[in-house]
């Protein structure tokens, strides 16, 4: 059984160590003075305080408590609503003080009285305005007696992590890769593979009946049809330049670009085009760099948390590791980047198809038949 130590909330007649010897000296004197009253008096100060201290030591014995999320994934300013259970598994009644503290630097408290093999509920709701990972927990549980003279501390559940993705924000409609991503489909003439099954939608009566999915109908008593990959499919890749925003102080401005890269990822992944993604910056849980692009649109979530821990500091080691990838293909990277330096310039050159989008207002060569380059603000409604 895990041990507390317990602490006195203030120096009082029945806390203070001093006091209780001379409350022990005077019973002394009262018995052999024959003083009953102050004898009695005396014996019940000394089971007091000795009582209250056992109780308190014994407050968190038997005691449990959990912390629940209703959500770990989310987006700023969703609401996340984070449960706390306790229950008092033993019938000595305990007063608890719960402190919950987070990254954000916020504590929430509670306190409350559990009866004996009573349960109580905390409910909180928080919201994350900022991109990025948050902590929560652990929670920290103060039990003391019912008078309040002695406490003792616990730490109970462990610390939850909350991922919050960027900012999806609108984009214009004519933003510079409309043409080739959100073109007409039907002039690709893109075959679906019937192998390739991505998932399931609300069946349309102008698709093929062979195409329904019936155990998905069973399942959501509405008619639901089979979601097909292409079989052949444009593939992109996102690149974020860490180094040059670290260059230039640009927090303001690096949080902007990974508005607009997630938003971007996710415009595409409604066309069942998610892109992969390449980064050179330090990310928080030491998360692979890069992530390949795929087909269906299962990768959008775990892209849109790559974005979520990544740091504006630059990582010599991940750009190493995306110089030793070889891209080929059908292939268009996206590279985000602070402004064009050489670096950008030797990838552009390195590259079939790519485009550029940088954050400082700069001029901008115009008509390149190696990529295409646009100032950010040109992706925003």
């Amino acid at each position: 059984m895990k041990k507390y130590y317990v602490r006195d909330e203030g120096a009082t007649v029945i806390t203070d160590k001093v006091l209780r010897v001379i409350i022990v000296a005077v019973l002394f004197i009262s018995l052999t003075a024959n003083f009953f009253l102050m004898s009695i008096l005396c014996i019940c100060l000394l089971i007091l305080s000795f009582g209250t201290k056992l109780w308190a030591g014994a407050g968190l014995n038997h005691v449990t408590a959990s912390l629940e999320l209703s959500e770990v994934r989310a987006f700023p300013g969703d609401p996340v609503l984070l449960s706390v259970n306790v229950e008092n598994k033993k019938l000595l009644p305990v007063s608890l003080k719960i402190e919950l503290p987070s990254s954000t630097g916020e504590l929430h408290s509670m306190e409350s009285g559990v009866l004996s093999y009573g349960t109580v509920k905390y409910d909180w709701e928080l919201t994350f305005e900022k991109r990025g990972i948050y902590t929560v927990g652990p929670l920290n549980v103060s039990a003391c007696d019912l008078l309040g003279f002695y406490s003792v501390n616990g730490d109970f559940a462990e610390e939850r992590e909350v991922v919050i993705y960027p900012e999806l924000i609108p984009l214009r409609e004519y933003f510079p890769f409309s043409r080739e991503y959100f073109g007409d489909q039907k002039s690709r003439a893109f075959a679906e593979d019937p192998v390739l099954i991505t998932g399931t939608r609300d069946y349309s009566s102008d698709r093929p009946s062979k195409n329904i999915h019936w155990k998905a109908s069973s399942r959501t008593m509405t008619l639901q049809e089979k979601m097909y990959a292409p079989s052949a499919h444009v593939k992109a890749m996102i690149f974020i330049d860490v180094e040059g925003f670290q260059k230039a102080d640009a927090a303001a401005e690096f949080e902007m670009m990974l508005k607009a890269a997630g938003s971007l990822a996710a415009a595409l992944s409604r066309k069942n085009l998610v892109p992969g993604l390449m980064v050179n910056g330090v990310m928080k849980g030491d998360q692979f760099p890069m992530l390949s692009p795929d087909a269906g649109n299962q990768n959008i979530h775990l892209l849109l948390e790559k974005m979520a821990r990544l740091t504006m500091e630059y990582s010599p080691e991940y750009e190493k590791a995306i110089k030793q990838q070889d891209i080929k293909g059908n292939i268009t990277c996206m590279v985000f980047c602070y402004a064009l330096d050489e670096k950008i310039n030797k990838f552009k050159h390195s590259q079939q198809s790519v485009d550029i989008i940088i954050c400082k207002d700069d001029f901008l060569p115009r008509g390149s038949s190696e990529a295409r380059i646009y100032n950010l603000h040109e992706l925003f409604a």
